[in-house]
């Protein structure tokens, strides 16, 4: 992981200059620290819910203080969730939603909870490494995605399908521009599509539209 994301630079490409990022899936730090030093002015909301993946995390990102740690999945909505071991090691980790009185689980939060967590930073940049999850995460786009100028997401039909039908059905009324960066699918400038109005006031109502 050290060498795909400091050697291969798979975090390079291009995003704007985001004041909010949110790294989901945020695992020991690595992709926090690259964005922290590529970003110096962002605040970095990153959530991660595996022990022993985020208590690395911390103290990679100890020195960090525009990094806020937050030890919990990342879901469609405030959940309590499950870790599984798929056998990939710690970077494989997935989550399922569990019963809020279930022994084994943990928090998760919302992608909106986790947006609100940047205090009003914007532009707003997402990262979303979550193994699977992204199902779930992107389920509640409504809720968030018109407050989103890019996403670099991983996709993983590979054992999850369905992944890329989720973020083709969030981005559906949506334009951006979209690019990869190793296996990262990276969407930049997104925004609501313009619709397309026709009839005698059309020039009245696009006009107003496009004043939103």
């Amino acid at each position: 992981m050290f060498e795909e994301i400091f050697v291969q630079n798979e975090y390079a490409s291009e995003i704007g200059k985001p004041r909010g990022i949110v790294d989901a899936g945020a695992h020991i730090g690595l992709a926090t620290v690259y964005l922290a030093t590529r970003f110096p002015d962002a605040t970095i909301v990153a959530p991660e819910p595996e022990p022993s993946n985020y208590e690395l995390r911390c103290r990679n990102v100890a020195a960090l203080d525009s990094v806020v740690t937050v030890e919990a999945g990342l879901w469609s909505q405030v959940a309590r969730v499950r870790v599984v071991d798929r056998g990939h090691s710690s970077w494989g980790f997935r989550v399922v939603e569990v019963a809020a009185d279930d022994p084994a689980g943990m928090p998760a939060i919302g992608v909106a909870d986790a947006i609100d967590r940047l205090r009003g930073k914007t532009p707003v940049a997402l990262k979303i490494n979550i193994e699977g999850s992204e199902v779930e995460a992107l389920s509640s786009s409504p809720q968030w995605l018109s407050r989103v100028d890019a996403i670099i997401i991983e996709l993983h039909d590979r054992f999850r399908p369905g992944c890329s039908a989720a973020l083709d059905k969030a981005l559906a009324d949506y334009e951006f521009s979209r690019s990869t960066s190793g296996e990262n699918v990276v969407l930049n400038g997104i925004r609501p599509s313009i619709p397309v109005v026709v009839g005698a006031s059309a020039d009245a109502e696009q006009s107003q539209w496009q004043g939103r």
